[in-house]
């Protein structure tokens, strides 16, 4: 076995490399190694200074993950942490690359954090339903002010060595090339003196204290609930005040290890093992070549929150309409969107500048000519998206590649107007695209290896969590959504309110329910879009409900009233008596009898449906696997994470129990609308938590 610790010496200096590609993960037998290395060294009275680093510029990604599910064996990192600081020497982290998770805990046991000015540092473990149980809940708040490091742990976020230099977490930022040498030529000197470490500094009560966590337990609890990991730091930060770190690290090892088990955690867990496997898809190889400027058909909503991602990631933009004044309105969206950012502190005003110099209007296709990369984002119409292709190969470049963000229609229509299909795939982002995180990478059948590596580099580029697939109707986000939507208003058409089922929807997760989102989006734009929904989508019985609407002038929320009723000036949605006469009327002419919906029917109908639509989706092998689908509800439709995603939240309440509702209550009713599909296909365990190293 190689050495996953390294060890140097320095004239006095012992320095402890972590050698554990490629993110030096702390797995249990590299806690094993350096326990025994840093116990030697502590004994060891030739050595008079300890130093820590990484291995290829990287300090240490914390705590391999993959052990979580098998159980630890090897010593808690805090061990490692304690015998640093009782060790009486001087202490050193070296910290290039990232510090996160453990690997930060491992650093807040030494006496000074020395880091390069771009370094990562952070304590992300609440991204996967745990809290820094070794050391990190106890120390932090011991070193910097306490409200900055109550955010830090509750939210998990990254920040930059130079932010960390600001917030007194590390002491130094130089080159990564001088973190060794600066620590020799001023630190580590004779007669170098040490500090009070971490461990035996108090964490005193306070009123004012206790308020920062009354205001972060505010902040962090949404409609009533608060996540299980967030609400265990606030307990312990506030059981820890006043006390003793040597008492309180303990409880902490013991509240850890029971959320480790907790079934948020493992969702968690599957869904950041999930979306890390997406990040990684293959090439075929093929080198991924990133995109030099962006050409951006299209500058409607959809056009120009994609210009606004893609400038923000840096690379140029070129944005084409045949209209002048949807060019303008663009453009000045753009500008409107980085003096928000000015003002949030998000960018500095040069930095804005600079962003909404980065995109060009232009007025012909021709403009298009030096694109690596064309994302067509115009009317959703096959014939003119076809046609806008056909012209698009005659003046761009031969190695452009070209991307449709069409929801709905046949890419390989399109790819078969073009002289080389394989140069066409389809990216659909999803609105706003310059926030939304989800992006659907759709490969052709000709899509070639080539077109992809370009796609990917792009998404990554622009910080999307993206997902692979093969072409089908509506892809794999339109196509599992639609059965909910549909069965959301069968439901209203039968009896139910919007507001009831809304209600139950945001009950289970999602941020807003399925009529208040349909009235932001706009009932018109749904219908619009209706004609070129793909047959296939839409078997058995369909709603019509939304005609009526539309019929009535019940646009959406700007017009006054869709599903619900819109006051000036008022943000809160109004319950509207008068869509009861539309209702009444409707169900009149088409033989409905309204009846009562418990809770439990509205839920399963709406996502029961998706659930057995996804199922038909991996029979189909459109996706990799399940956590590809979990992680679209999730990024794409705002699926609560903490439930891991629809198809992880189905295996958990039972594939068996869903499947029997389905067969023995709703397929008898509608058939068509309730297609069968294979469950037994769908391991119950497959998709729960990938053996993935926290990278």
């Amino acid at each position: 076995m190689p050495d996953l610790v390294k060890i140097t010496n320095h004239d006095g200096l012992r320095l402890f490399t972590i050698a554990n590609p490629t993110v030096n993960a702390l797995s249990d037998d590299v806690r094993i190694a350096l326990l025994d290395a840093v116990q030697k060294a502590a004994g060891d009275t030739r050595v008079t200074a300890l130093a820590f680093c990484g291995e290829n510029g990287k300090f240490s990604a914390g705590a391999d993950i993959k052990g979580f599910k098998a159980g630890r064996s090897g010593p808690r990192i805090s061990a490692i942490a304690d015998v640093i600081e009782a060790s009486g020497k001087p202490s050193f982290a070296l910290i290039d690359g990232f510090a996160l998770g453990g690997g930060l805990e491992l650093a807040l046991g030494c006496d000074m954090r020395i880091a390069s000015p771009e370094a990562k540092l952070g304590l992300p473990e609440v991204e996967i339903g745990i809290f820094p149980s070794a050391g990190g809940l106890q120390r932090l708040p011991r070193l910097i002010d306490f409200g900055e490091a109550v955010d830090l742990i509750l939210t998990g976020r990254r920040i930059s060595g130079r932010q960390a230099l600001e917030l007194g977490l590390v002491d130094l930022c130089v080159p990564p090339e001088s973190l060794l040498s600066e620590v020799l030529s001023r630190f580590a000197a004779a007669g170098a003196t040490r500090r009070q470490p971490l461990g035996e500094r108090p964490l005193p009560d306070s009123a004012e204290r206790r308020a920062i966590l009354q205001a972060a337990r505010a902040k962090v609890t949404r409609n009533g609930r608060i996540r299980l990991a967030r609400d265990m730091i606030l307990k312990r930060l506030g059981d820890s005040l006043g006390k003793a770190y040597s008492d309180q690290i303990v409880e902490d090892g013991k509240a850890g290890l029971m959320l480790m088990q907790s079934p948020e955690s493992r969702a968690l867990r599957h869904l950041f093992a999930a979306e890390r496997k997406a990040a990684r898809a293959e090439t075929g190889g093929v080198s991924a070549r990133v995109p030099g400027s962006v050409g951006i058909a299209g500058a409607g909503t959809m056009g120009g929150g994609i210009a606004i991602a893609t400038a923000a990631a840096g690379l140029r933009v070129r944005l084409h309409d045949p209209d002048g004044q949807a060019r303008d309105r663009a453009i000045q969206r753009c500008r409107d969107h980085a003096a928000r950012q000015v003002a949030k502190g998000r960018m500095t005003p040069e930095e804005a500048e600079r962003f909404v110099a980065r995109i060009f209007p232009v007025e012909a296709l021709a403009g298009f000519g030096d694109c690596d990369l064309v994302i067509e984002a115009i009317v959703e119409d096959l014939d003119i998206k076809t046609a806008f292709f056909a012209e698009l190969q005659r003046v761009s470049g031969p190695d452009a590649v070209f991307a449709t963000n069409t929801s709905f229609l046949d890419l390989e229509a399109m790819a078969g107007r073009l002289e080389r299909p394989e140069r066409l795939l389809g990216l659909h982002f999803f609105s706003p695209a310059e926030i939304m995180p989800l992006l659907e990478v759709i490969r052709g059948d000709q899509s070639s290896d080539a077109a992809f590596g370009i796609a990917a580099a792009y998404a990554r580029l622009i910080g999307k969590r993206f997902v692979v697939m093969k072409s089908c109707s509506g892809f794999v986000a339109n196509r599992s959504r639609f059965p909910m939507m549909n069965e959301a208003r069968l439901l209203v058409e039968g009896g139910a309110t919007p507001q009831q089922i809304d209600r139950v929807l945001k009950d289970f997760g999602f941020p807003m329910g399925p009529f208040k989102t349909a009235d932001n989006s706009g009932l018109d734009v749904y219908l619009r879009g209706v004609g070129f929904i793909p047959a296939e989508l839409r078997p058995g019985r369909q709603s019509r409900i939304v005609f009526d609407l539309v019929g009535a002038g019940r646009l959406d929320r700007k017009s006054g009233a869709g599903w619900y009723r819109y006051e000036q000036g008022v943000r809160t949605p109004r319950i509207d008596p008068a869509l009861d006469d539309i209702l009444v009327s409707y169900r009149r002419r088409h033989g409905i009898v309204a009846r009562e919906f418990s809770e439990t029917e509205i839920l399963e109908r709406c996502l029961y449906g998706a659930v057995n639509e996804a199922v038909r989706i991996l029979e189909d092998d459109i996706v990799a696997d399940a956590g590809a689908i979990d992680s679209i509800w999730v990024n794409g439709f705002g699926f609560p994470r903490e439930k891991g995603g629809l198809l992880h939240w189905a295996s958990a309440l039972g594939l068996q129990k869903i499947e029997a509702r389905i067969a023995s209550d709703f397929r008898p009713m509608d058939p068509e609308r309730w297609p069968e599909a294979n469950f037994g296909m769908l391991d119950p365990h497959a998709h729960i938590e990938k053996k993935l190293v926290n990278g």
